[in-house]
């Protein structure tokens, strides 16, 4: 085989830097750089998560087992997470969300309880990621970016969100329903596999509470999340990931 020209090696590493920034992350040094930026580095996006975040905010799927003024109040604060994105929902959506998230509340217990990193994620959640995305999108005004973060902050252990660049990214259109929703759910759960066995490399077992501590935040973010951060800042910011590290740098 003919040896490459050091041009042929330069043109080759720039289509793989491309080819990366559109990705998902596979190492833990990438969603580390991606948590970090995203928190204290040139954007601070941070701020608008820890809202949803915190202990004291009602879970949406118990919305039905509140007084109606605690439920008002919970999907108030959930529509002012989404519109902080553009999602531009209008008040008049509250109760129609507030009744979907209450009926597809029957996924609870194979949603909530699986985590993006799980050992073992049963293919019936894939299946559920479809029906819940689909349903939560025939939401008048509830395009397929609302959805995913309205299951992201419902399911914040898996679901990873998306919006337009990114949609595009993974499948040449923005015009995408629950069946694609599942596709990339899936690659995201490769993504963290890969992520979480690069840092047991390392001596590092739990990724996302490490890197929470890092960042100090608390409650911890999770690894899903953490992805999240990382697929918006290279495919909708287009941002880089820097250079790997110095061997002698310490991970954790």
């Amino acid at each position: 085989m003919a040896r490459l020209t050091p041009e042929q090696r330069d043109r080759i590493a720039v289509r793989t830097a491309e080819m990366r920034a559109t990705m998902p992350p596979t190492a833990y040094e990438q969603v580390r750089w991606a948590a970090s930026e995203y928190d204290v580095g040139s954007h601070g996006y941070n701020k608008y998560y820890r809202e949803v975040y915190q202990p004291g905010y009602p879970h949406p799927l118990t919305m039905h087992l509140c007084q109606p003024d605690d439920r008002a109040a919970g999907i108030g604060q959930l529509r002012r997470f989404l519109n902080q994105w553009k999602c531009r929902l209008p008040s008049s959506s509250d109760k129609l969300i507030a009744d979907v998230i209450v009926e597809i509340g029957s996924y609870r217990e194979g949603l909530f309880d699986t985590a993006i990193e799980s050992r073992y994620v049963d293919a019936s959640v894939f299946g559920a990621t479809e029906s819940v995305f689909d349903r939560l999108h025939s939401v008048p005004r509830v395009g397929p970016t609302a959805a995913s973060k309205i299951l992201g902050v419902l399911y914040p252990r898996f679901f990873v969100m998306w919006d337009t660049a990114i949609r595009e990214a993974y499948f040449d259109r923005s015009d995408v329903g629950g069946r694609e929703f599942a596709i990339f759910m899936q690659e995201m759960r490769n993504s963290a596999m890969s992520i979480v066995a690069d840092a047991d490399e390392h001596g590092i077992t739990d990724p996302a509470g490490t890197i929470s501590r890092q960042i100090g935040q608390n409650p911890p973010f999770t690894l899903a999340k953490f992805i999240n951060d990382y697929v918006w800042l290279t495919v909708t910011k287009k941002e880089r990931f820097p250079k790997a590290p110095a061997a002698q740098e310490h991970h954790a």
